[in-house]
């Protein structure tokens, strides 16, 4: 989606915010997300996403609570690199 065109990147972010706007558990999304807001150089926005990745409570156990836990290095490492 990312290169399908031009608007490709745009597209992408609109649809990952509006899943993550309405599945705000969703931190793989989220990492996604910001990955995406990164590669395109609106890297305030990415932070904040980040930023919510790792602030975020950790959750009780379940899939969702290991994927969460996953993801806390990877979102630190971008917020440093950022």
């Amino acid at each position: 989606m990312l290169k399908a065109s031009k608007e490709g990147p745009d597209v992408a972010i609109q649809i990952l915010q509006k899943h993550v706007d309405r599945y705000p558990k969703d931190y793989a999304r989220m990492y996604l997300l910001s990955t995406v807001l990164r590669q395109e150089d609106r890297l305030d926005e990415a932070e904040k996403v980040v930023r919510v990745i790792i602030d975020a409570p950790q959750q009780t156990v379940s899939l969702e609570a290991i994927e969460q836990f996953s993801l806390h290095a990877p979102s630190a490492h971008l917020l440093v690199e950022l």
